[in-house]
């Protein structure tokens, strides 16, 4: 009769882990995914993912002849503390197709980081490689 006992007790706790990470899983996706779109509204990263992943894309350069290289665009979320995600959006592409003075062979990259807290979506930084859209 105790060992019944026991069992059910572990059934039991165990059914009640697996339900609380699923409604943590479930609660933190809908976090991630409106914290990334307050933050594409108000940032203006529009092409990019509305959940985190990647896409192919054609990036555009800046200068006097503006004009587009094949990239991926990549959206990344994290879920801090106290309501606090940090999104990052990055841009990835070959060094064969742009390369800055300096910059490295092969894949390269940059980020641009915001928190988001409630409404609030704030600059944190970026960085990264020599971004296409800034030459001129």
């Amino acid at each position: 009769m105790i060992r019944k006992y026991k069992i059910t007790i572990i059934i039991l706790v165990a059914l009640m882990i697996a339900v609380s990470y699923l409604f943590i899983s479930i609660t933190s996706n809908k976090g991630k995914i409106e914290a990334i779109s307050k933050t594409k509204s108000a940032a203006g990263f529009n092409e990019y993912p509305s959940k985190p992943g990647k896409v192919n894309a054609m990036l555009g350069m800046g200068g006097p002849e503006p004009k587009l290289i094949p990239g991926e665009l990549e959206t990344k979320v994290n879920f801090k503390s106290n309501g606090i995600y940090q999104v990052t959006f990055i841009e990835h592409w070959n060094s064969s197709d742009f390369k800055y003075q300096g910059s490295k062979e092969g894949i390269q990259s940059h980020f641009t980081t915001y928190e988001v807290k409630g409404d609030t979506v704030n600059y944190i930084k970026n960085g990264g490689d020599f971004p296409p859209y800034q030459a001129k």
